[in-house]
């Protein structure tokens, strides 16, 4: 406070919080990781501390699979306890992926984490995209609308008060980063998921324009 300094002090162990070698390092102190991954025949990715593993499975019996990662998954408790890291079971989650139509033939299965049991879930959060149980993108498109609808809403009430380059600038901090996010990943979807993220970028065009909605919005976009 007041522009006064602690002490120094020395650190012997971890990484000041904010440092730009925090990433750098974990991600060397983990990188044995993958070998271990790899030898349980486990695809995987890793972000930070964010891992992720996934494996294909027989749909009619998907037993052998889910064996099979929980003998991964218990390689990586022991491997964690060794390198004074902890997994977190309470906050895994377990996605099942198929088609719709296969959804309803699955059988029950779960997944047994030390004491925990992981239950499939509908949806998971992947890097900041909704994934869902059919590799759909429906929820993810839902929560991109819902928040893109909230962010032009308060603008909306705020747009008087600000200049046009100002108010672009904000259209494309809280709108147009919201649609352009992972966007490769919305290659393939039906016309009408399109349609709904086409409708949130019509408006924030309108929003700036001042256009009206019978007025055709591909002269606004351009």
């Amino acid at each position: 406070m007041r522009g006064e300094k602690s002490r120094p002090a020395e650190l012997v162990c971890g990484v000041p919080q904010g440092s730009v070698l925090g990433p750098i390092l974990f991600t060397i102190y983990t990188a044995s990781l993958g070998n271990l991954l790899r030898q349980h025949d486990v695809s995987y990715h890793l972000y930070a501390d964010d891992s992720q593993l996934w494996i294909r499975c027989n749909p009619r019996d998907p037993t052998l699979a889910v064996t099979q990662m929980e003998a991964c998954i218990s390689a990586v408790r022991n491997w964690m306890a060794a390198h004074f890291l902890k997994m977190n079971s309470e906050k895994t989650e377990f996605l099942l992926i198929s088609s719709k139509r296969m959804q309803a033939k699955l059988p029950a299965v779960q997944l047994q984490i030390g004491d925990h049991v992981v239950l499939p879930s509908q949806t998971a959060k992947n890097l900041g995209v909704t994934m869902d149980s059919n590799a759909s993108m429906e929820k993810h498109i839902a929560m991109v609308s819902r928040a893109s609808y909230l962010q032009l809403r308060r603008l909306r009430r705020i747009k008087e008060y600000l200049p046009r380059d100002a108010l672009e600038s904000l259209v494309h901090a809280f709108i147009s980063s919201r649609l352009d996010y992972c966007n490769a990943l919305y290659l393939g979807i039906p016309k009408y998921q399109l349609a709904r993220l086409q409708r949130i970028q019509n408006c924030a065009a309108r929003l700036l324009t001042g256009d009206k909605m019978h007025e055709h919005v591909t002269s606004l976009l351009n």
